[in-house]
């Protein structure tokens, strides 16, 4: 789920954005699950890391990322730059789950 809500939700990789290619990447390392998505797009001026809701006015997607990857002990990394694109990191950890 996390993959699609970042791979699809603006700005990151939907128009207006204009990316011509967008890259997933999802890797099991080191007792952590990390998921990158990142995009050659126009990029945005990026809102403080822990302040994702702001950059992302119309939707409650990649907030509700952020809140969820918290509850789970994990975290949403957020970067953009004018000209640069967008990457989106969610950080995970590989464990059992709580009973």
């Amino acid at each position: 789920r996390a993959a699609g809500t970042a791979a699809t939700r603006r700005p990151a990789v939907a128009p207006p954005s204009g990316p011509r290619n967008v890259r997933l990447c999802l890797q099991a390392l080191a007792g952590a699950i990390t998921l990158v998505v990142e995009d050659d797009g126009r990029g945005f001026e990026s809102a403080p890391a822990t302040d994702l809701h702001s950059s992302f006015r119309r939707g409650r997607g990649l907030l509700n990322m952020q809140v969820r990857a918290k509850r789970m002990g994990g975290s949403v990394a957020l970067t953009s730059a004018p000209g640069k694109g967008t990457r989106l990191v969610l950080v995970l950890p590989l464990g059992k789950a709580d009973a």
